[in-house]
């Protein structure tokens, strides 16, 4: 499977996962050895050897396939960081145009840049767990940028400094640019630490928002229950962060330290705009994560309520997006019939007359 084609549809979970046990963000933390390619190690030894001790060591994964047109911003806004112990790991996935040649000037950097070069051009999210394999295991922390976005210089300092604030933080978050506007993270404007589970539910309410590329996340964590990101999805990031927030607090720094670039040229492009596989993946991240988080009758309304949201949306999208869906939904294992359709339809007009609830936010 290329880059961007679509996975296969996970089954469906056979039942909540294991209750958190936490009050308030005070989590009892399970120790997770870490993992690591064998030999990789030495790589790192004399750059682990030369950072102050004062610093914990963080690695800034990028993944990239044909990215030359961005991937140089990418790279420099790692050099201009002023966090002192820091590693750039690239996993390189077979591009075939000018990337090789970029990376290759940044062989004696100041921020030490590690590349490896997949064989074989692999599907997106393989990429990614191979481009956070690469990471060093005595970092502590780990962060994904993708190869068209960038960070502001004091990215890594001040997220480092949050997340080492709570031995309970397991993740991260920060404000950040889209394109040249600010994006309304949700979060507030004030700096906060939340319980894992209520940024969860915060997330499936509207109320914040989890960009998986924008992350700080403790590495022991996202190795924890398996690869980092599932590849059975095209949008696993946000499946990580809420995997993560099943053990561990969350923390955001409503500064806009990232840059998320779109352009035309963007798998996520294709993925949201067109084939809108947001919609069945949000489903997806409630069945996992819902059942954990909420209490069952919440949980069951809230599904029903966006299940009739997704269904009324899907009414409205060109034919072939709508049987892609219809098709992936019943290998899901999720009928969608006539009883459904007409249940989306009186639901909207109950919306309408002030009569029902309705879905409110995204997916939209």
């Amino acid at each position: 499977m290329r880059q961007g084609d679509d996975p296969p549809i996970p089954t469906r979970p056979a039942g909540p996962l294991t209750a958190l046990h936490a009050k308030g963000t005070n989590l009892r933390r399970r120790q997770f050895p870490a993992q690591h390619p064998p030999g990789l190690w030495q790589v790192y030894a004399d750059l682990i050897r030369k950072r102050s001790a004062l610093y914990i060591l963080v690695a800034i994964c990028t993944p990239v396939l044909n990215g030359a047109q961005y991937l140089k911003e990418a790279l420099d806004s790692v050099q201009a960081q002023t966090y002192p112990n820091l590693v750039h790991v690239v996993s390189d996935n077979a591009s075939t145009d000018e990337t090789a040649e970029i990376l290759a000037r940044y062989r004696n950097a100041r921020v030490p840049v590690v590349t490896s070069r997949a064989a074989v051009v692999l599907p997106q999210m393989a990429n990614w767990n191979r481009a956070l394999d690469l990471a060093p295991h005595q970092a502590r922390w780990v962060r994904l940028l993708c190869a068209d976005d960038r960070i502001r210089p004091d990215t890594i300092a001040r997220a480092t400094a949050l997340g080492e604030s709570n031995p309970a933080i397991g993740l991260v978050g920060c404000g950040q640019f889209r394109n040249e506007t600010i994006e309304n993270m949700r979060w507030g404007a004030e700096p906060l630490v939340l319980d894992g589970h209520e940024a969860c539910r915060r997330y499936f309410e509207y109320q914040g928002s989890l960009m998986g590329p924008h992350m700080l996340v403790r590495r022991d964590l996202v190795y924890a229950k398996g690869r980092p990101f599932d590849e059975t999805l095209v949008l696993a990031d946000n499946d990580m962060c809420l995997r993560v927030l099943q053990d561990a607090a969350f923390a955001f720094d409503p500064e806009p330290l990232g840059f998320t670039r779109e352009h035309d040229a963007a798998i996520s492009r294709d993925v949201i705009s067109r084939r809108k596989l947001h919609f069945l993946e949000w489903l997806i991240y409630m069945d996992r994560y819902g059942p954990n988080v909420y209490p069952p009758d919440r949980f069951r309304e809230l599904r029903r309520t966006y299940l009739r949201h997704y269904v009324r949306r899907m009414l409205t999208w060109p034919a072939d997006v709508r049987a892609l869906h219809l098709r992936r939904l019943s290998d899901y294992g999720v009928r969608i019939g006539a009883t459904n359709r007409l249940d989306a339809l009186v639901n909207w007009v109950g919306k309408r007359l002030r009569l029902q609830d309705a879905w409110v936010g995204y997916p939209f």
